[in-house]
């Protein structure tokens, strides 16, 4: 059972309740599911997008604990579609796209035609390599070259208009991911595939070999990061978004051949300046909540992945 927040007429209430059903893994778009399945339980609240309001996401996630969001199937029907293994390689197959290593730093880079890296790169991750002799696509995108296909990708929810935002797109292999790392608050959606998750708060630093992969660091650390209380997982899917906070530790595992795109967002508010209920109330109305279907302006590659 995970808890739950809703709201019900206007009032917040707390219940427990079980996982609700999630959806397939998004995959008959051309790519393929895992036959090495590694999912796992989930100890992160997962609520459905009718549920939440923002005094819910606020008070109980923003700042504090991570969340996965359900219920978002229909927003992104357009860009899923756009995403297919097909209509990638037939609109953007000639195109490069930058490579990083997949461990802790990124350091090295490597450019490649979005055709090569899908021929060549998406095997299943091996668990005898390390990161930094993997080399996995997210982020670096050239914002403007990649408009025509990222201007289809609607914004999770609770990202006001006020909030400074920047996307990073990235497809990859089974078994792939990205090691233990820290930067600001986000979401994360999984377009095609189904992405694993583990965190830690901001004070309790994961033991973790930054070169190692996630699969590695599964193998040897998951028996006994799952006795730390604060230890979180969950596997999301699409039509699903997962945010973290600001400052939580956190790696990936795509359990299947996999397209996602993640949202980092520096949210902007008084909570520091005033304390009141009915301050931040009238702030929140002067700044608008995006509608679920907002499209986001385009965001300076620069700002991928950096540190808010």
């Amino acid at each position: 059972c995970v808890r739950v927040a809703i709201s019900q007429g206007g009032a917040r209430s707390l219940r427990l309740a079980a996982n609700s059903k999630v959806l397939g893994t998004g995959l008959g778009f051309g790519w393929k599911r895992s036959a090495d399945d590694l999912d796992g339980p989930c100890s992160i609240h997962r609520v459905h997008n009718s549920f939440l309001t923002w005094d819910v996401f606020e008070d109980d996630f923003l700042e504090r604990a991570p969340l996965v969001i359900t219920g978002l199937e229909a927003g992104n029907q357009v860009f899923r579609r756009k995403c297919s293994r097909a209509a990638l390689l037939s609109d953007w197959a000639n195109t490069r796209i930058t490579l990083s290593t997949a461990n802790t730093h990124s350091h090295d880079k490597k450019r490649v035609t979005l055709q090569t890296y899908v021929d060549r790169h998406m095997e299943p991750q091996k668990e005898n390599i390390t990161g930094r002799d993997t080399l996995y696509h997210f982020g670096d995108n050239d914002h403007a070259e990649w408009e025509p296909l990222f201007r289809h990708y609607k914004l999770p929810p609770f990202i006001p208009d006020s909030a400074h935002t920047a996307l990073s797109w990235g497809l990859a292999g089974p078994n792939s991911g990205v090691p233990f790392h820290i930067h600001g608050a986000g979401y994360s959606e999984p377009i095609h595939g189904r992405k694993r998750w583990f965190l830690f708060p901001p004070d309790k630093r994961p033991l973790f070999d930054p070169n190692e992969t996630t699969l590695m660091w599964l193998k040897k650390h998951l028996p006994n990061a799952s006795t730390v209380s604060e230890f979180k997982q969950c596997t999301v899917h699409p039509g699903e978004a997962i945010y973290f906070p600001s400052k939580w530790w956190h790696a990936t595992l795509n359990l299947d051949e996999s397209v996602f795109m993640s949202t980092f967002v520096r949210y902007t508010h008084p909570n520091h300046l005033v304390s009141s209920r009915r301050a931040r109330h009238n702030w929140h109305n002067a700044t608008r909540l995006r509608p679920l279907d907002a499209h986001l302006p385009l965001a300076n590659p620069e700002q991928d992945n950096q540190e808010f």
